[in-house]
């Protein structure tokens, strides 16, 4: 029989849910089943888990999704001192536990938001269908003076590893310390970022506030990041023509406006 034969029969469906939720290269499986369920050669764990009702509507971006789960489950432990840098993704699928081949079909794709301890021991995910960002109205580009690529993005051009700074600094909180960055110019990597491997294999990252001398400050610490790790540095950019000609010689790349007069020539007096 076929996932929807045992969907329809009213004697042999039982339905169970699988979450397969995905950070980085960190993946979890939990089913709303009494007993773990294998499919795929993943084991789904057991847990104490519900989801809210799956709504379709005209406002495809608003369809939104709530899970409510046991609080010590251990996805929720990479929302809990700060929200991870890797997005982070849910699918959802029904199979039937009658089902010999546990056939499943997926009913929710999309990505988890946020997470909010209650009380009672329980915290809820707030998830955003993958339809939410396909619905918006994407930036267009307008007339500016500044530059609109992203840094090291495919229309900048820079490639980033050229520029990396690799060190294993001394951090206190939000200040990353190490002498090397005191070779560069105050400023040089404000504005951009810091990279360092978690021990789940994903990648973290953390913006740049501020430079001055040996010291960087982030604009939030990460309780992963500690002295001694590697940590990989980039410097930024203010997206202006000066620094895009001085800093980076990729003036040619560059897709701000500054040559466009401020004086508007249709106001004012002609004389």
């Amino acid at each position: 029989m076929t996932f929807n034969a045992y969907e329809k029969s009213q004697r042999q469906a039982e339905p169970v849910e699988l979450y397969t939720i995905t950070n980085g290269a960190d993946s979890y499986y939990y089913t709303s089943s009494s007993r773990d369920v294998v499919n795929s050669s993943r084991t789904y764990t057991a847990y104490p888990i519900r989801r809210g009702t799956i709504e379709t509507t005209m406002e495809k971006g608003r369809n939104n999704l709530t899970i409510n789960a046991s609080d010590d489950i251990p996805v929720a432990g990479i929302f809990r001192v700060e929200p991870p840098s890797e997005v982070v993704t849910l699918v959802v699928s029904r199979v039937h536990a009658t089902d010999p081949d546990l056939e499943p079909s997926v009913i929710w794709v999309g990505r988890i938001l946020n997470a909010k301890w209650q009380q009672g021991g329980e915290v809820v995910f707030h998830c955003e269908p993958v339809t939410g960002s396909l619905q918006r109205p994407g930036l267009r580009r307008l007339s500016q003076r500044q530059c609109p690529h992203p840094q090291y993005g495919a229309k900048c051009g820079l490639a980033k590893n050229t520029y990396k700074v690799t060190t294993t600094p001394t951090v206190s909180g939000v200040t990353v310390s190490h002498s090397i960055y005191d070779g560069y110019p105050d400023g040089w990597f404000s504005g951009g970022y810091i990279e360092f491997a978690l021990n789940n294999g994903n990648t973290d990252r953390r913006f740049i506030l501020s430079h001055a001398g040996a010291n960087l400050t982030l604009g939030f610490q990460s309780a992963d990041l500690v002295s001694g790790m590697t940590v990989h540095a980039y410097p930024g950019c203010d997206h202006t023509i000066e620094t895009c000609a001085s800093k980076y010689s990729n003036n040619a790349n560059y897709g701000g406006m500054p040559f466009v007069p401020q004086k508007n020539p249709m106001e004012g007096s002609s004389f």
